[in-house]
């Protein structure tokens, strides 16, 4: 088995303020939320990841489906990476497509 690179998550400021408005807002947020920083502390570099940037930095959009068994929204994140760590630059939290 090979070993794991687990990056560190940072989350920005304005960031966390939004994570602390989202929990208030969807009862199961904070599951989803750490969830997603889970999968992104392990494989930042997800293929279905929008990427765009200026050649010094790639900025990464992913969108975190919400699901209705779960009742989690669906969660929006911009991000950059580095070998060891993740910098959350944004988050938006919605409820999830197609409602249940």
């Amino acid at each position: 088995m090979a070993w794991e690179r687990l990056r560190t998550i940072i989350e920005e400021l304005d960031v966390a303020a939004q994570v602390d408005l989202w929990s208030e807002k969807f009862a199961r947020f904070d599951d989803a939320w750490e969830g997603l920083k889970w999968l992104l502390a392990r494989t930042p570099d997800l293929k279905e990841a929008m990427l765009w940037g200026d050649g010094s930095e790639n900025y990464r959009a992913y969108v975190a489906a919400g699901d209705p068994l779960a009742d989690t929204p669906d969660i929006w994140v911009v991000y950059v990476f580095t070998e060891t760590e993740v910098v959350i630059l944004g988050v938006q939290a919605v409820e999830r497509e197609n409602g249940g």
